[in-house]
């Protein structure tokens, strides 16, 4: 995703930056932020000179931590609440009141060290645990400080719990286009949880950042456009393609100007296609479960996990089935029964019986392309099965490199009086059972993982009762059967 990995590789610089600096840099930074609320475990000097300012000796520096209670002895003056006040206010009050009360000439009031506490970081970051922060530490800068997000992380949906209350906040928004309002400043006691992003939508064609945007309800075309960086040069914003998929698995397509963009409500898995003025109409879009490329070497190839994307040059007798041959045929994955046509003016026309063209070469099945034509092989939906003696039995999104582990931490751990992460398995369509470890990669989609109970080992040593057994036996294939019918519905 190459906006995500632009984020990441911030992320992480900026956080080199703040954590190269000195304690003393980031007091002298505190001074001049007029709305820095002080953090408790900072520790401020009160400076006071009784007498003449010629003699150094004069000069009297007291050292003031802040407490837990927001609140911190001044000389002077006695208990001062800083609760709700930020710096500018509490030096200017503190400073005035000594001056008002008492013949001294020099008052100063300064951060000097600022505090440093424990932020917990948690969920869909490189390094999830607790972290080292400072005062003028930003939520943006913990998430880097985290080792950054994964690549499957939500970066709009990130959420703060403080003092009991959960806010969200979108780090997106604060990158792109500078809301202070999505990177607030952390305090001790912050816990931060990145969630993976379920929600996104494509952005191709005629805009200066082409890429996959993360989705938040409600947002709209013109949102999505802005984080693409908006329009390029030459860009048609008359005639911008939405192609969205409904719930009865059809795609449709629909044209809107840009003029229409704060109208038009975005959702999930949104394909949004600008043309140019100047190019791409003699042009192909091809998107969905493809190889990418011809298999000339007869060995196997790597099955890709999200869908391909290409524009091919069209010429004429440019067909569905020269395509396939380019790309390298439809991967396992491919849903050929919902391949389609878009048409440049809108209409759709389904690829009927792509199978049977892919697999005989039959050219009586080809369907010939146009240009302008978008052509779509919608992937399948890609899921892993947890079920067992785990917390949350449910299918989880497939995700290249994840383990058993990962897999069982989504189902919320095994269930610790029932299970026991001595008895995980993979299993097959038949029942048939390979048992595995937390360390054991999950290399394709579909597998199935089944947590056993305390008594597995128990169990198989008295197999030799036929009805233990096939009762048993029974049961993993109930669950296959089950499996398999919930990822139909998918």
């Amino acid at each position: 995703m190459k906006k995500a990995t632009i984020i990441i590789i911030l992320l992480l610089f900026v956080t080199a930056s703040v954590f190269a600096i000195s304690k003393e840099e980031v007091a002298q930074k505190i001074q001049h932020i007029k709305d820095y609320r002080p953090v408790p475990g900072d520790v401020y000097t009160l400076s006071v000179a009784l007498g003449g300012l010629l003699n150094g000796n004069d000069i009297k520096n007291i050292n003031i931590p802040l407490q837990q209670d927001y609140t911190m002895e001044v000389p002077f003056i006695g208990t001062v609440n800083t609760e709700g006040k930020t710096f500018y206010e509490i030096r200017r009050n503190i400073i005035d009141t000594i001056k008002q009360k008492f013949s001294i000439q020099y008052v100063d009031f300064r951060l000097t060290v600022p505090a440093v506490f424990d932020v917990g970081v948690y969920g869909a970051v490189k390094t999830p645990g607790r972290i080292t922060a400072f005062s003028l530490m930003s939520l943006y800068e913990a998430v880097g400080a985290a080792g950054g997000p994964r690549d499957n992380a939500s970066l709009r949906r990130i959420e703060l719990t403080r003092d009991g209350e959960t806010k969200t906040y979108d780090l997106l928004s604060f990158v792109a286009f500078g809301d202070e309002k999505q990177n607030p400043r952390l305090i001790p006691g912050d816990k931060i949880r990145v969630p993976i992003a379920n929600s996104g939508v494509v952005v191709q064609g005629a805009v200066i950042n082409p890429g996959t945007f993360e989705l938040t309800e409600g947002d709209n075309l013109k949102t999505i456009l802005s984080f693409a960086g908006g329009l390029a040069p030459g860009a048609n914003s008359d005639n911008i393609t939405i192609i969205s998929l409904s719930q009865d698995g059809r795609y449709t397509s629909r044209a809107v100007s840009e003029k229409e963009a704060t109208d038009t409500i975005l959702q999930n898995g949104d394909q949004i296609i600008i043309s140019s003025n100047t190019s791409g109409k003699g042009e192909v879009v091809i998107e969905g479960a493809f190889y990418g490329s011809q298999n000339i070497k007869p060995e196997p190839k790597k099955i890709p996990d999200t869908p391909i994307r290409f524009s091919l040059p069209y010429h004429e007798g440019l067909s569905v089935l020269e395509v396939l041959e380019v790309l390298g045929g439809p991967t396992p994955y491919a849903d050929m029964d919902r391949a389609v046509i878009v048409r440049q003016d809108g209409t759709r026309q389904p690829v009927v019986h792509m199978d049977a063209l892919w697999n005989t070469r039959d050219k009586s099945l080809d369907v010939q392309l146009n240009a302008g034509d978008y052509f779509v092989v919608p992937i399948k939906p890609l899921k892993v099965i947890v079920g067992g003696n785990v917390n949350n039995s449910d299918a989880f999104a497939f995700v290249a490199g994840y383990t058993v582990g990962d897999y069982i931490k989504l189902a919320r751990g095994i269930n610790p009086s029932t299970g026991s992460i001595d008895a995980l398995f993979f299993v097959d369509e038949l029942g048939n059972l390979t048992k595995v470890t937390l360390d054991t990669p999950v290399i394709e989609p579909g597998t199935m993982i089944y947590a056993g109970d305390n008594a597995w080992q128990t169990t198989t040593n008295v197999f030799n009762n036929v009805t233990t057994v096939t009762d048993f036996g029974t049961s993993l294939l109930d669950f296959a059967s089950t499996i398999m019918d919930f990822i139909a519905r998918f």
